[in-house]
């Protein structure tokens, strides 16, 4: 065995530590500073504002890590101070003071300077209203003329900005206790956050309706302001912090299983016998195969993906990209191109001898991004796509929708009744990387799955290819490089994927779908970036590389070895006190109930599991044993596919603890 897995390592994948959070107090509000920006004002524990931050976005929508530098703090008897320098590079810098008050008053203001022509998508603040206590709540709207709108914020998610012009938001954060959060600098506008997976309002500066990328002159000062007032009879916070939380188990059947798959793209696919290996081992029935001809796939491709269906037995989705483009490569909707772009399709997996249970098509226009009341792209009407795809795949199930996020689902919703499977995919690095932000995209899934429901009725829903790392950029060239293996919102490379914090974002992820009643996730993939094991790669993969063992697995491979395969498996009600810290899914077999946990911090939880089976899970107390996958097992769960089987020990109560980002499985 090599040297040990650093704690980072284990839980990240990577050796860059979290970013330090340090709490502070305004009078009655408490919240968190951490890389310059506030997150998690609350008052009396409810969270008020979840975040106000200065953010710099590059010309692609990349986010800028600012360089902080002559950090000062004061911090005393329910006020604070803070005031630090920052840079983008040498092009772009700011001065930023944050202060509170004991009346609950904050007020953040920066003051800034490009010092060269700067261009960028967006410069300037953000700040986010948490969904969980605001969807469909009131809120009143102050507009920069002065005029005054009441109005709630969206319910389902709301495909545009649901409000414009924006100078002021005030709602009520709890009981006779009202925030309000006024904005300077320009005009201001919301958009629904829960489109890429935010559990959050975002409130930004400069409409999307002015041009974008846009320059910052040189030598040209500008100063922006967020202040929050708390109005009203302000409660006291809570004093005692409680890290314990309850799972209610019950009998109710609360639906089945999805269908479990993984992504395979040909770029990483490079080690056929090392692929089918992890197929097998992984359990997985049902493989999503990419095909882009503008991206050189040919029949070869076709007969790699035919190589590991056969080798494997699982049943294959073709994802097919149609270039649809004119000999100028712009998108045309000219129907001639269609017809000969599903002909090269066909033709490439007829020479093959492929089939495939079901097509996902879409025209390569749609992986861009486009605004609801802006021109869209030249495309045939989807419509047409399905029915020549269903002409030219006589035996498959067409599936549409996007192969992008839920985002463009939601602004262009396919036609419904030409599809057998709705389906998008999601990503939670794309307006931010901190591993808080990552897993409180989980909070949004519901409403995302519901708004799906809603537009597309009882179709069945299959979530496409999605992981942390993100698969292409909708908004601009490319996706965000991380040549130094860290947090970077939109990049294709992120080292959680090697971690804890995606085994337990994942069991999450299956835990929220599978409640919804979605019928197929494709979460992680065979191979590459976003791959469930090791294999030798052109990035850095920390203590893998050291171990260097064809074997190895990263810990969401038991998550997804565990689950997989298990289609349509009943499930019954687990019901967690606290879903932001711990996620919950039963399910009913023949030898009882089996629990899986996840706990989606980075703090130890002490669990508690109540209800009507008996015994701590499904039988007297010490007939229950408990696997763990955490930072202590984290090494031999990695280096042998079996590993986790072997953490198994005898349960004798019903508490159980769990570490950081730990999952459990709980079975007789």
């Amino acid at each position: 065995m090599t040297e040990y897995a650093s704690l980072n390592v284990r839980l990240y994948g990577t050796d860059e530590p979290p970013a330090a959070a340090r709490q502070m107090r305004a009078g009655a509000l408490s919240m968190l500073f951490e890389d310059g920006a506030l997150r998690r004002i609350t008052l009396a524990g409810r969270e008020a504002i979840r975040g106000i931050a200065f953010v710099v976005r590059d010309r692609d929508w990349g986010t800028c890590n600012p360089r902080i530098t002559n950090l000062d703090i004061a911090d005393a008897d329910g006020a604070f101070s803070v005031h630090y320098d920052a840079a983008c590079g040498d092009a772009l810098t700011w001065s930023a003071t944050i202060t509170g008050a004991p009346d609950g008053t904050l007020e953040f203001v920066v003051t800034g300077r490009a010092r060269s022509a700067f261009l960028t998508s967006r410069t300037g603040f953000v700040v986010l209203h948490p969904v969980r206590h605001l969807a469909g709540a009131p809120v009143t709207v102050t507009h920069t003329d002065g005029a005054v709108e009441t109005a709630a914020f969206p319910l389902t998610i709301s495909p545009s900005q649901p409000f414009k012009d924006i100078r002021a938001l005030c709602h009520e954060a709890a009981p006779g206790v009202r925030v309000t959060c006024t904005m300077e600098g320009d005009a201001f506008e919301m958009e629904d956050q829960r489109n890429w997976t935010d559990a959050s309002y975002k409130t930004y500066i400069r409409p999307l309706a002015r041009p974008f990328p846009y320059t910052l002159e040189p030598g040209r000062e500008f100063v922006q302001r967020v202040r929050i007032d708390a109005n009203g009879r302000l409660p006291e916070p809570p004093r005692v912090a409680n890290s314990g939380v309850t799972v209610s188990l019950g009998t109710a059947d609360a639906g089945g299983l999805p269908v479990l798959a993984l992504a395979v793209d040909p770029a990483h696919v490079l080690d056929a016998r090392t692929a089918v290996r992890t197929i097998r081992e992984s359990g997985v029935e049902w493989l999503v195969c990419r095909f882009d001809s503008a991206a050189g796939h040919d029949a070869d491709t076709m007969a790699l993906f035919r190589k590991l269906g056969d080798e494997t037995g699982a049943r294959l989705v073709l994802e097919a990209v149609l270039p649809l483009t004119d000999r100028t490569g712009n998108y045309t909707d000219d129907p001639a191109v269609l017809a000969a772009d599903v002909a090269t399709l066909r033709g490439a997996a007829r020479r093959a001898g492929a089939e495939f249970a079901v097509v996902s098509g879409s025209p390569s226009c749609y992986l861009k991004s486009y605004q609801p009341a802006g021109p869209g792209p030249s495309a045939p009407r989807l419509s047409d796509v399905y029915a020549r795809l269903r002409e030219s795949f006589p035996g498959a199930q067409i599936a549409g929708g996007m192969h992008g996020y839920f985002t463009e689902f939601n602004r262009r919703p396919p036609p419904v009744e030409a599809l057998d499977i709705v389906t998008h995919s999601t990503c939670p690095i794309v307006h931010a990387a901190d591993d808080v932000s990552v897993m409180q995209t989980l909070e949004a899934l519901p409403s995302v799955f519901a708004t799906v429901r809603e537009l597309a009725g009882p179709t069945p829903y299959w979530i496409g290819p999605t992981a942390i790392g993100m698969r292409f950029n909708p908004y601009g060239a490319a996706p965000a490089a991380n040549p130094g293996n860290g947090r970077v919102a939109m990049a294709t490379l992120d080292p959680r994927q090697r971690g804890l914090f995606n085994a337990a974002w994942t069991l999450g992820y299956i835990a929220c779908a599978a409640e919804a009643g979605v019928a197929g996730l494709c979460l992680s993939a065979v191979a590459g970036p976003h791959a469930i094991r090791w294999q030798p790669a052109d990035w850095p993969q920390p203590w893998f590389d050291r171990l260097a063992a064809d074997a190895a697995v990263f810990p969401v491979f038991p998550v997804v070895a565990g689950l997989a395969g298990r289609t349509g498996t009943r499930l019954v009600a687990a019901e967690s006190s606290d879903t932001t810290a711990l996620a919950a899914l039963a399910l009913q077999g023949a030898a009882g109930t089996e629990l899986w946990l996840a706990n989606l911090t980075a703090a130890p939880l002490s669990i508690t599991l109540v209800g009507p089976v008996g015994g701590p899970i499904g039988g007297p107390v010490g007939t229950a044993r408990v696997q763990c996958l955490d930072a202590d097992t984290f090494e031999g769960c990695c280096a042998d596919p079996g590993g986790f089987a072997a953490t198994a020990r005898p349960m004798t109560s019903n508490r159980v603890d769990a570490g950081a980002y730990a999952v459990l499985r709980i079975a007789a």
